[in-house]
């Protein structure tokens, strides 16, 4: 998907490494299954994510979904994930109407 952009960045062998994924662009239904598909299997390999969202037009529930549902998917499996955003205020609006703030 050309709106995703993945940069890994490889750590310590015996915890996993970290990867970073850079997601930019149209982060709505219309690319899930594409977004999904870049990051399921980095979530498989790696034990420490940053999911860094830069330079996003477009983002709605489903994609807010697919972050909750990655950062409980962690959480109990004893994995680090952290997420960065730099978002517009019409989309901070959408991520605290929506009461996903605390991923966030």
């Amino acid at each position: 998907m050309e709106n995703v952009r993945v940069n890994i960045k490889p750590g310590k062998k015996k915890d996993g490494g970290k990867a970073t994924l850079i997601l930019k662009g149209d982060l709505s239904y219309k690319n899930s299954d594409s977004i999904k598909k870049e990051i399921i299997p980095v979530a498989e390999q790696y034990n420490n994510i940053e999911l860094q969202l830069e330079n996003v037009e477009e983002l709605d529930i489903t994609c807010i979904q697919i972050f909750y549902s990655l950062k409980n998917t962690f959480s109990q499996a004893g994995k680090k994930i952290a997420f960065k955003t730099s978002l517009p205020e019409n989309l901070k609006a959408i991520i605290m109407n929506s009461g996903f703030k605390e991923i966030f």
